[in-house]
């Protein structure tokens, strides 16, 4: 998921994972100022969600982000301000 922020900036949401233990899909972010042909990892590079503990209902994957930003969700009934 790609959002075009009113600046003309640039945020991916991704999921990945590593095979350096079991399988956990997470969610990761990045950023680009110059229309998507550089991107920089945010959160030092860390997920933004990661998966649950062991034996939760989303211990092994936290993925296919969906992003709805606030300039969308203030179109949406009942949903409250600032409450995304």
């Amino acid at each position: 998921e790609v959002v075009r922020l009113p600046n003309g900036s640039l945020w991916m949401y991704y999921f990945g994972g590593g095979l350096d233990g079991p399988l956990r899909m997470q969610i990761g972010m990045a950023a680009s100022e110059d229309g998507g042909l550089r991107w920089v990892r945010l959160n030092g590079g860390e997920p933004v969600l990661r998966s649950g503990e062991p034996d939760s209902f989303d211990a092994q994957f936290v993925a296919w982000p969906r992003v709805l930003p606030p300039w969308i969700t203030a179109q949406v009934p009942g949903i409250p301000t600032g409450k995304w």
